[in-house]
């Protein structure tokens, strides 16, 4: 038979502040944690005069962040390619990572370097009794 949570806390089996770093631990631990954190990317997280290596996947004209968003969501890409000078200026690529092209064209990402984009904020729970 499965209790609610508030059953274990009143009976002093776990308390309310266990039960949230219980939550925090396993959101932190969540693949959404990475989709946030890249959501974040912006131009100022690439890599200047760097381009990826590897087979390009197909180009797109959006910001970096739904760049490398599209690029997460397909198995096959491991990094993007910025080009500031096309229309389309976002190559995702199969990487797996970036080197240094020696021109200010191109700008470049991986996937594991766009999950330390941006600023993770606080995750609250609030447990009623």
């Amino acid at each position: 038979m499965t209790q609610p949570l508030s059953h274990l806390v009143s009976r002093k089996y776990i308390s309310y502040s266990s039960i949230q770093q219980f939550l925090y631990f396993i959101f932190i631990k969540s693949d959404c944690i990475q989709d946030i954190n890249i959501l974040d990317c912006t131009e100022n997280d690439l890599t200047p005069r760097h381009a990826c290596v590897g087979s390009g996947l197909g180009s797109h004209d959006v910001s970096v962040s739904e760049c490398m968003k599209l690029c997460n969501a397909n198995s096959d890409c491991n990094c993007i390619t910025w080009f500031h000078n096309n229309v389309a200026k976002c190559l995702l690529e199969t990487g797996p990572n970036h080197s240094d092209r020696n021109t200010d064209i191109y700008s470049a990402m991986t996937v594991d370097e766009a999950k330390s984009c941006g600023q993770l904020g606080e995750i609250n729970v609030t447990l009623s009794k």
